[in-house]
């Protein structure tokens, strides 16, 4: 991967928190731009970009029991439980 495909893919602003599926096959990252970005841990691939929240992400966190479930909490204050094989979000609590 060359530096400017991987500056592309980067969140826009800092992380504010991570979380790892148990099986240790996934990452996913929380931002100030608001997003989460998913990641494959084996080959470093963006694999989905989260997309939902009216503010800065402050904290996720993944399923115990289902490695394609996360949630993640807002500056807005809502909570939103994303799927993450398809990027969408399930509920908004």
């Amino acid at each position: 991967m060359d530096m400017d495909s991987e500056k592309s893919v980067s969140h826009s602003d800092a992380i504010t928190c991570f979380t790892v599926t148990y099986d240790c096959q996934t990452i996913v990252t929380g931002s100030n731009d608001m997003s989460l970005k998913v990641w494959e841990v084996g080959t470093g691939k963006l694999t989905q970009v989260l997309v939902g929240h009216e503010g800065p992400v402050t904290c996720a966190a993944c399923a115990p029991l289902s490695p394609s479930l996360a949630v993640s909490g807002s500056a807005d204050c809502n909570l939103i439980v994303w799927d993450l094989t398809t990027g969408n979000d399930n509920f908004t609590l």
